[in-house]
């Protein structure tokens, strides 16, 4: 695309690969989709910065993908075709905006199931999108751990049951949810499960267990009254507070670089 931007091309014995690339918006729109050079092994911090993706491929090949390699882009597809681990791949992109997540079928760790991302048998819930719109999720059977739903938008979420575990920040953000049961087989719930989540005023829980209170006190202005959390049982089991808050340009990298670009 025209405008100013500079790639810097790493080189080792057996490869050569991005390790910044820079574009300067303010000329013309900016290329929404990439190809990358069959020969690309590496992706370095901050080498795509606010970019608005239709989709964006990670591809197998990819040998290094380091943390904050995408800083606030937007993905309107992600595909995963690299089997780096899925914590790398995510902390790549952890402050960025997906709507959906692809995997090949022949993936051997994930796959995705109507844009979610999974571990490969299903039965961990890894990423919800958080750029999608709908206010409703249904957790498929199977599912018995969660790793994270943060998305902005659901409402309200069904949970199966076979549901154990559901990890640290689990539905953090989900600012907008109000209500949620968990099943009598959950055995775990990590810490700040329900941090940000400054809508929710009922949670159902297995008789017994509790929810932290996960009170963060620089945003306690925010906070609304104490929501009421209660045993399946009808057992009170604790009141916790959380705060809540068209271009089509293409961008081609080519498979041989003679010269470093400036």
């Amino acid at each position: 695309p025209s405008g100013r931007w500079r790639t810097v091309w790493e080189y080792n014995d057996d490869y050569y690969g991005i390790h910044a690339l820079n574009f300067d918006r303010s000329f013309d729109p900016p290329f929404r989709r990439v190809s990358f050079p069959s020969t690309l092994r590496k992706i370095g911090e901050e080498s795509f910065t606010a970019y608005a993706f239709d989709t964006f491929t990670l591809p197998s090949q990819l040998e290094v993908l380091e943390e904050d390699a995408f800083v606030y882009c937007h993905f309107d597809v992600l595909r995963i075709e690299s089997d780096l681990p899925v914590e790398v791949i995510l902390k790549s992109v952890y402050d960025c905006t997906v709507e959906v997540w692809d995997v090949p079928e022949d993936h051997p760790q994930l796959k995705a199931i109507d844009g979610v991302l999974f571990s490969k048998d299903g039965k961990t819930l890894i990423n919800y999108p958080n750029g999608r719109s709908d206010t409703h999720y249904d957790v498929p059977r199977g599912v018995e751990e969660i790793n994270d739903i943060h998305n902005e938008n659901l409402q309200t979420i069904s949970l199966p049951i076979g549901l154990k575990t559901v990890d640290d920040y689990g539905f953090s953000g989900c600012t907008r949810l109000q209500a949620i049961s968990l099943p009598l087989t959950v055995q775990s719930l990590g810490e700040n499960i329900f941090d940000e989540c400054v809508s929710l005023e009922l949670v159902s829980l297995p008789d017994g267990m509790e929810v932290d209170k996960d009170l963060d006190e620089a945003y306690a202005v925010y906070y609304t009254d104490d929501a009421l959390y209660r045993g399946d049982n009808g057992n009170t089991s604790a009141g916790i507070r959380n705060f809540g808050m068209e271009q089509d340009h293409v961008l081609i990298i080519p498979e041989k670089q003679e010269e470093e670009e400036k």
